[in-house]
């Protein structure tokens, strides 16, 4: 009718939808990954598992093992 193999067609539809996808999750998951590495920082400084103090901030700033409070 349009001269252009259904398969062609499918196949470009798929094709789209792919790549509709992975650029969603692909935004999705650099949002993600910050609140992930947020929320276990959080998690090992009020369980004692790394030193740590907050700055002027409110920021919570990692201390090296070999260095005090």
């Amino acid at each position: 009718m349009f001269g252009i193999d259904p398969l062609i067609i499918l196949a470009l539809g798929i094709i789209g939808v792919f790549y509709c996808s992975y650029s969603i999750g692909r935004n999705n998951r650099k949002e993600r990954d910050d609140e992930l590495i947020e929320q276990t920082m959080l998690y090992l400084c009020q369980n004692g598992y790394v030193k740590h103090r907050r700055d002027r901030d409110g920021e919570i700033e990692l201390i090296k093992l070999n260095e005090e409070f």
